[in-house]
């Protein structure tokens, strides 16, 4: 069977009671996913003829693209920059341990290191992808070894290196090979970072700035050679100064190329960022903050002291300092810890930046897009903004990985269907409806009651009954509900069109959810 035929063949999945992530906006819709792809439910319906054959209550959750975290050095135990015989089972141990914690890939990142340990590790960690077994690989952050001495941080200076004079092919040398590298942050100051920069593009390869204690007319001309990230942003270069802003100029720079976008990564553990840097950040170049975690193999471990890399790690609560010193070495909070944190710190609460920035990396790493279009297959997490909490949701089965513990789901058979409560409040009963019944259903104009056996005057925006569903009744009464749909969104109101019913009839609803 071809992949288009069996994609055809499997069910359709409405996700309802959800919000989601179009653009910039949280909205009120649902979301229609077959074999892991969005759905145009217009299409759907027209084309296709089809309805959902399943419906899953998200229960008032966000539905955002699964969190992508693109620095993160190991956790759980793991280091993954120690050269071991098994490096892909902490790999997928860590991949595992971080999907309840909402991110569904990640890269997983090197230290600075000996290049025997880049030899050893880097064929170990090929680009995987992710499902209920894990998050998704997509591929290696080398941070180092080709950084600033002076902010090197919790590298060890030992194994430092800078750019001979063939510069790409030192680089080559030092990891052994790049197959499955994603990122590499270096210093730009370096010399002959420009020609590395240039080759590493070239492959495809996102160059990131970091460590480094270049000033703005140094970083400008990196990003101008191919340069789009900036590494944990603020931490390990220098301070911003208002005569030279150093590499944090590059969020207000007007010295980019046409079209050149610049990203940064931010730490939102609320150790290695204050509140107040993160909001400025966030102010001056908001569609480039990338959160991530940055986390050390102490993450989900006590306190105590623990390996990372080279260097052994001090933990202390919330904090991990490079043992005997005052110096902070990666993080221990999770993703969703610090996607909390910058929705505390910034009030990015309603127009889900905080989502957006814990996914947004996603165009300059893989090329595609981080939100919601129709045909793509995504990965997904629920995001509980009550408490703050989120699980992961499968992107190349959507619906399998719905049925978490605690998460409602409610099914649609040939004979059923969800009606709507009041408006308002988008509370959704079943209603089980035999063939033998469809006949006295009354359903009128937009805005009326709809009544039905067992169903009592629930109340819809708009809903229309016909005999069959390739009849002319059937036509008008979804003409009738698209037309309704889309004077309401004008107005502002998002509303939703469910087309259900088996046999000889068929139901045409609109309701707009929390109105």
């Amino acid at each position: 069977m071809r992949g288009g035929q069996g994609a055809a063949r499997a069910p359709v999945i409405q996700f309802t009671n959800c919000r989601i992530l179009r653009g910039r906006a949280l909205l009120r819709e649902d979301l229609w996913v077959r074999g892991g792809r969005i759905l145009d439910p217009e299409k759907l319906f027209f084309e296709e003829r089809r309805v959902a054959d399943e419906q899953r209550d998200c229960g008032g959750c966000i539905l955002a693209p699964g969190f992508i975290d693109v620095q993160i050095n190991g956790g759980f135990g793991v280091d993954f920059s120690q050269a071991t015989e098994d490096v892909g089972s902490g790999v997928a141990l860590v991949a595992r341990r971080i999907l309840p914690h909402g991110v569904t890939s990640f890269c997983p990142t090197l230290v600075t290191s000996p290049p025997e340990v880049y030899c050893k590790v880097l064929p170990q960690i090929p680009v995987k992808s992710g499902g209920p077994h894990g998050a998704g690989v997509l591929g290696v952050h080398l941070e180092g070894p080709f950084i600033s001495h002076e902010k090197r941080g919790a590298h060890p200076e030992a194994h430092l290196r800078s750019f001979e004079a063939n510069a790409f092919q030192d680089l080559l040398a030092t990891y052994g090979g790049l197959d499955n590298v994603r990122i590499v942050t270096l210093a730009p100051e370096l010399g002959r970072s420009h020609e590395v920069i240039r080759a590493l593009t070239a492959l495809g390869i996102c160059v990131s700035l970091g460590h480094s204690v270049a000033d703005l007319g140094t970083a400008e001309e990196a990003v101008q050679s191919g340069a789009t990230f900036i590494t944990h942003l603020f931490n390990a270069m220098l301070p911003f100064h208002h005569r030279d802003p150093g590499i944090v100029g590059l969020l207000t720079s007007d010295r980019l190329p046409l079209g050149r976008h610049i990203f940064y990564g931010m730490i939102a553990d609320g150790i290695h960022t204050n509140p107040a840097a993160l909001r400025i950040a966030h102010r001056a170049h908001p569609e480039g903050l990338v959160l991530v975690t940055d986390a050390v193999p102490a993450l989900g471990l006590g306190n105590g002291r623990h390996t990372l890399g080279q260097q052994e790690v001090e933990v202390d609560g919330l904090t991990a300092y490079v043992a005997g010193t005052n110096t902070l070495s990666g993080s221990i909070a999770p993703m969703d810890t610090c996607v909390r944190h910058f929705l505390q710190a910034t009030g990015a609460h309603g127009r889900g930046r905080g989502l957006r920035a814990s996914g947004w990396l996603e165009p300059t790493v893989t090329g595609t897009e981080a939100t919601a279009p129709e045909g793509r297959a995504l990965a997904w997490v629920l995001w509980d903004c009550r408490i703050g909490r989120c699980r992961a949701v499968e992107g190349s089965g959507v619906g399998a990985a719905l049925q978490a513990p605690g998460l409602g789901c409610s099914g649609a058979s040939q004979w059923g269907w969800h009606v709507l409560g009041e408006v308002r409040r988008v509370c959704l009963a079943e209603a089980v409806v035999g063939q033998a019944l469809w006949g006295s259903w009354q359903c009128l104009g937009a805005g009326m009651s709809c009544r039905g056996p067992g169903v009592g005057g629930t109340v819809v925006q708009g809903a229309v009954w016909s005999r069959r569903e390739t009849n002319w009744e059937a036509q008008t009464a979804v003409g009738l509900a698209w037309g309704v749909k889309q004077g309401m969104e004008r107005i502002g109101v998002p509303s939703s069109i469910f087309r259900l019913g088996g046999g000889e009839g068929l139901v045409t609803l609109l309701r707009s959810p929390g109105v």
